[in-house]
């Protein structure tokens, strides 16, 4: 990805504070808190311990934020209905992200021209960048949509993500009353998809359905890049096998499925008309 920062879009330095302040005009700490978020803090601890800010300011700075939309707290999907521990604090404007990930720390340099630095640190950083926020969301708007179209073989009511300590899943969506689930990571890298990518997914699966219930599951994975030419039939082979030598397994399996970028967005944009 070629990028380029002309002076015609120094704009871009100054609209993060045009936007902040007609909510906030105490500028200073919530900055660096929203610039600890993009570089991947995510808790109150480790937003805080960042910017040197106690607990109890934090949770009033944040509670701003998200009383002016700027920040959400999420929770895991299959936690919404729970005062859940797991909560992460995210940016929700896209633009608001990339200021505070790529631009805040080089205005001084991007101001004098000096712009090497910066386009180095976005091409190295963007795929991941783009893979842990817009690419994951589009995959769960996917989800949702595909829902309501009735183009998936379960039923889903709330889509969102599922992270505990020691694993995270990208995209799920899961209905409490129809007792289903879909599972599924989100890739974007210049380079296709591997099975062992769906298959950690699937063998996360006992660690997000209910104990003692009957559940359907079925996985959908993205890759922006499509996926090796095995790897559908080897996650096939690997759900018939778990089918086969666990029979105790409290769940189902509906199947599974993988997108690439195209058709994502083919489908995105159809589902809009």
């Amino acid at each position: 990805m070629q990028v380029q920062l002309r002076p015609s879009n120094a704009w871009m330095l100054d609209e993060h504070r045009l936007l902040l302040q007609d909510f906030i005009t105490d500028l200073y700490n919530y900055v660096g808190i929203m610039r600890a978020m993009a570089n991947g803090a995510q808790t109150l601890s480790e937003i805080g311990k960042m910017n040197g800010l106690s607990s109890t300011h934090m949770t009033s700075y944040l509670g701003i934020l998200r009383e002016t939309g700027f920040v959400e707290r999420q929770v895991p999907v299959t936690q919404r209905n729970t005062n859940s521990r797991l909560g992460r604090y995210l940016v929700t404007d896209p633009y608001l992200r990339f200021y505070y990930r790529f631009l805040a720390a080089y205005q001084s340099k991007l101001a004098m021209g000096q712009q090497e630095q910066v386009i180095n640190s976005i091409t190295h950083n963007m795929p991941e960048f783009i893979q842990a926020g817009t690419w994951r969301e589009l995959c769960q708007e996917w989800l949702l949509n595909a829902s309501s179209q009735n183009e998936l073989p379960v039923h889903i009511e709330e889509v969102g993500g599922e992270w505990k300590r020691n694993f995270s899943i990208d995209v799920v969506g899961i209905s409490e009353a129809e007792k289903s689930i879909v599972l599924g990571c989100a890739i974007w890298r210049d380079e296709p998809g591997t099975f062992e990518e769906i298959q950690n997914v699937i063998q996360n699966t006992g660690s997000v359905i209910p104990k003692t219930e009957e559940w359907q599951v079925y996985y959908v994975c993205y890759s922006a890049f499509g996926w090796e030419p095995d790897a559908q039939s080897k996650a096939e082979t690997f759900l018939a096998d778990e089918k086969r030598n666990r029979p105790r397994l409290r769940w189902q399996f509906a199947g599974v499925r993988l997108l690439d970028l195209d058709e994502v967005d083919h489908d995105l944009s159809r589902w809009s008309i």
